[in-house]
């Protein structure tokens, strides 16, 4: 079990069948919330869900309650995160809007979407804030 707090952070942890096969006797032996607690750790920290092979692995091993239980973790942390790529990515829209609504307000060219599309949220919010000053500081 320790291997995968080991491997989890470079995504190895995938390619060690010795962890898959303690994470199923572990499982089975009324090791659950160990497995839950330690199964919450790996998908959090891994930078990629577990691939088909692994997902098939457990399928295949586990008992059906504890495959969906495990499995249906891995399910409800994916789901959050596209939920957080939604949210930042509408975040991201607004800005890219109010930066191209100040730019024509200033007279200026607007920057293409395909520019503003490729900021991250950080640089899109400094460069509001330049235009927006320069917006309340521009000759009346």
């Amino acid at each position: 079990m320790l291997l995968a707090f080991k491997h989890a952070a470079d995504g190895s942890v995938w390619d060690l069948d010795r962890f898959l096969e303690v994470l199923v006797a572990v499982a089975t032996q009324d090791g659950l919330r160990a497995v839950e607690a330690l199964w919450r750790y790996v998908l959090t920290v891994a930078p990629s869900p577990p691939p088909p092979a692994v997902r098939a692995y457990l399928t295949e091993r586990l008992p059906p309650d504890i495959e969906r239980l495990v499995m249906g973790y891995g399910e409800q942390l994916m789901a959050e995160a596209r939920q957080k790529g939604r949210e930042e990515g509408r975040e991201e829209g607004k800005l890219a809007g109010k930066i191209q609504m100040f730019q024509e307000l200033l007279g200026e060219p607007h920057s293409a979407d395909s520019e503003l599309q490729s900021l991250d949220l950080e640089t899109l919010t400094t460069r509001l804030a330049e235009l927006q000053r320069r917006f309340r500081n521009r000759p009346i």
